[in-house]
């Protein structure tokens, strides 16, 4: 994570020791385009992370630039099954994917390794998060949702030895393990119970359409506005997999007024000029039914916090939606 996320999830960061103005003026010089770089300044990533990070102000033969740097331990200790990647996870998505596509995303230097951790070096981006931003700021970031998911839908193929990959299976799993984590529940929540079992029938269909490659965790706060342009960050969540579930990431809880419809019309526009598919708001709505799943179904421990308790409601009204029958009810 970058200088604008706090995670969805209760992952605090991991306190790691960094390193000297010299190790790390040395680490830098040996990336693209720092070869005779000094470091001018460090200052402390004020925004809450996963990972260690702080900025850093260079001089170079070009002038100044600002400097993101993400520390991760090599010996990470959760991945979310699979979902969260460590921090050079996230610099293969950079080398290997957002630096080869027309899109604008921070620029990634280099990855240096340090001992048993990894060194991350992207631009920093000076921007607003969209959680803080204009209301309307949303549209500009669907449509970049959707030009992106356009662009990566084709390059998906020579990126699977890189990207984690959402398919029916990693679906599946969140359902599986929501439906057990919640046992103790299910006796007076029956309803939670016939969720995960629905959502784990059906998550062939979500999984089934034209696969592309998702952020992972496109909500607003991992979003930058510069301008008139959305700058996405945080990508140690990347994967291949249906767009739909970034779209849902983004409006969600902004419920269904007008704003939610331009901005998915918006999305649509970008990603299918000639029409969406018949079926994009069937996927849609299993996306929308993922989220609550993916937090509910990652740890026990957090499962029960109360701090979880809205993903259960976020689950049974996506469920409805969806057209599961919870205890007799019909959406």
């Amino acid at each position: 994570m970058s200088s604008t996320q706090a995670h969805a999830g209760p992952v605090s960061a991991v306190t790691m020791r960094l390193p000297s103005t010299s190790d790390l003026e040395a680490a830098l010089r040996s990336m693209d385009g720092l070869g005779d770089a000094v470091i001018v300044s460090r200052a402390p990533n004020v925004f809450s992370s996963a990972a260690e990070s702080e900025v850093v102000r260079l001089a170079t033969e070009e002038g100044e630039c600002s400097l993101l740097i993400k520390y991760g331990s090599d010996a990470r200790r959760h991945t979310g099954h699979g979902y969260w990647g460590d921090v050079a996870y996230e610099a293969a998505v950079y080398r290997s994917m957002l630096s080869r596509i027309d899109t604008r995303t921070p620029r990634f230097y280099g990855l240096a390794r340090h001992a048993d951790a990894s060194w991350l070096a992207i631009e920093y981006v000076d921007g607003e998060r969209l959680s803080k931003s204009p209301r309307a700021a949303i549209i500009i970031a669907a449509r970049w949702l959707g030009a992106f998911h356009r662009a990566t839908a084709s390059a998906t193929g020579a990126r699977r030895d890189v990207l984690n990959m959402m398919d029916a299976a990693y679906f599946r799993g969140w359902a599986e393990r929501t439906f057990e984590y919640t046992r103790p529940l299910h006796g007076t929540h029956r309803w939670i119970e016939q969720a995960c079992s629905y959502f784990a029938r059906h998550a062939g269909e979500l999984a089934a359409h034209e696969a592309t490659v998702v952020h992972g965790e496109f909500y607003p706060r991992n979003v930058l506005i510069a301008g008139d342009e959305a700058i996405p960050v945080d990508w140690q969540s990347a994967a291949t997999g249906p767009g739909e579930v970034d779209i849902a990431s983004l409006t969600e809880g902004w419920g269904d007024g007008p704003l939610v419809a331009e901005c998915l019309r918006a999305y649509e526009g970008a990603r299918w000029p000639g029409g969406a598919p018949q079926d994009f708001e069937r996927r849609l709505d299993l996306a929308r039914m993922y989220w609550p799943l993916r937090w509910l179904g990652d740890d026990p421990a957090w499962t029960h916090s109360p701090k979880r308790a809205r993903y259960f409601e976020a689950l049974r009204a996506a469920a409805l939606r969806a057209g599961a029958p919870l205890g007799g009810e019909e959406a």
